[in-house]
């Protein structure tokens, strides 16, 4: 958990330097949790969504907010942005594909169709590959108040290589 939290904590310097004024970050985790282990590179791309398709969009600063904290058998890693957010009808889409297991497709700026959500497929298929279906990623939003994403993962899981 240290690893990735230095990795994610990096990134988000790296952004903030490039969003200037745009955006700031919060990285609040229970000192005993940072032996937990945890996925490799699966906090980063998850925030990375955050400031893409939550904050790059939001007029004014936006905030992203990493908590990391345990129950007595479940590790919470929690992702939250106040950005753009999204309505009832596209969070229900994007779970669906998750739990589907296929991309969303969506359409750019342009008009152009793209896929996305593969972050977040990747991560949770991940997650369910790793540790089994019972855990992954849950995600909570609404729009012009914020997303929520959150790990759902057992408490001091096995090594991974």
């Amino acid at each position: 958990m240290k690893e990735e939290i230095q990795h994610v904590e990096s990134y988000l310097k790296i952004m903030k330097l490039r969003y200037r004024k745009k955006m700031d970050y919060t990285i609040n985790v229970e000192k005993d949790l940072m032996n937990n282990v945890a996925l490799k590179l699966s906090l980063q791309p998850i925030v990375e969504n955050a400031i893409f398709h939550g904050l790059e969009t939001k007029t004014g600063k936006g905030h992203v907010v990493i908590r990391i904290e345990n129950t007595s058998t479940l590790l919470m890693i929690t992702v939250m942005d106040d950005g753009t957010g999204m309505d009832e009808e596209e969070l229900e889409k994007l779970r669906t594909h998750l739990k589907e297991k296929q991309h969303v497709i969506g359409k750019n700026e342009y008009g152009t169709q793209r896929n996305s959500g593969i972050a977040l497929l990747n991560v949770n298929e991940r997650i369910k590959l790793h540790y089994g279906d019972e855990y992954g990623l849950q995600i909570s939003s609404s729009r012009l108040v914020g997303t929520e994403v959150e790990f759902i993962l057992p408490v001091k899981s096995p090594v991974y290589k």
